[in-house]
């Protein structure tokens, strides 16, 4: 499973299938290996997706494109990094830290940093993370259904409770008096 197939990353790696459209039993790496990188690269970014509180997208969403290419980079990036012979010129970057690079690129331009990040939503995935402080309910009806859902054990119950910070009967409480006298 993933966003791109063997063909895909075959076209990123064409010295590898020499001239080939795909890989196969013989080459180095094999087609099972890509396919298991292709699958890894795809667990890699729907779990980042899903942290980021978006559902991965489907194959008819505009960002679709994007997953695909950095899916095909990611297995190209491992297809080459298998290989023992591949500096593309003395004192240059191998190919897999070309690869390397250009992932990275494209990753940090699909999930950023804080200020750069893609809109998600608007490339069409759908927002599943909605989480964030609660005060525990706007009206009666809404705090009544919470507390029966920590009775039954449905949800966990509130850290803090109203009285949870007086210390029983004769205790000194802030108050508009000084203590000291």
């Amino acid at each position: 499973m993933g966003y791109c197939d063997t063909t895909h990353v075959a076209a990123l790696c064409s010295q590898i299938v020499s001239g080939s459209a795909d890989f196969g039993t013989n080459t180095n790496p094999t087609k099972a290996q890509v396919q298991f990188w292709i699958s890894s690269g795809c667990a890699l970014l729907d779990t980042v997706t899903k942290g980021k509180g978006y559902a991965p997208p489907a194959s008819t969403n505009s960002i679709y494109d994007l997953y695909r290419n950095i899916n095909a980079l990611y297995a190209a990036w491992m297809s080459e990094k298998k290989r023992t012979v591949d500096q593309t010129a003395p004192g240059s970057k191998t190919r897999a830290q070309q690869f390397y690079d250009d992932l990275r690129f494209h990753f940090q331009m699909l999930f950023g940093s804080d200020l750069d990040a893609l809109d998600l939503a608007s490339a069409g995935l759908a927002v599943t993370n909605t989480a964030g402080p609660w005060g525990g309910g706007i009206n009666v009806t809404d705090v009544e259904n919470e507390e029966d859902a920590w009775a039954d054990g449905t949800t966990v119950p509130p850290r803090f409770t109203r009285g949870q910070m007086s210390h029983g009967i004769g205790t000194l409480l802030p108050s508009k008096v000084s203590s000291t006298g």
